[in-house]
């Protein structure tokens, strides 16, 4: 007997891999994230593609960075719900990467920007 699964939908596969608790790989940002949850994940994303293109070992990076390979994991997999902007931006400059932060938002039609 053949058995027939389901198709999973794109919005069902965004929520299964949006969930705090996937443990299959990457997490997806979902569209309606938040200037915050962006920020983070745009850091997890800068630091993974920083630890492939200089070829270093999960264990020396989680040594520069001064975490656990547990709390490594946690970035390079974007779990960002576990995350802190701030600790990250510390780990960007313990790796001397330049990071610029720009929140835009409108207030009442007026532009507000904070460099």
């Amino acid at each position: 007997m053949v058995s027939m699964k389901r198709k999973e939908t794109q919005e069902e596969t965004v929520k299964r891999l949006s969930d705090p608790n996937y443990e299959g790989g990457n997490y997806a940002l979902s569209e309606n994230a938040s200037e915050l949850e962006r920020s983070k994940y745009s850091v997890c994303q800068i630091i993974a593609r920083y630890q492939r293109e200089n070829e270093i070992s999960l264990k020396d990076l989680a040594y520069d960075l001064g975490i656990s390979l547990n709390k490594l994991d946690e970035i390079l997999y974007c779990r960002i719900s576990l995350l802190k902007l701030d600790n990250l931006a510390n780990y960007l400059e313990k790796l001397n990467i330049p990071f610029h932060l720009e929140i835009d938002k409108k207030f009442n039609g007026k532009r507000v920007v904070a460099n």
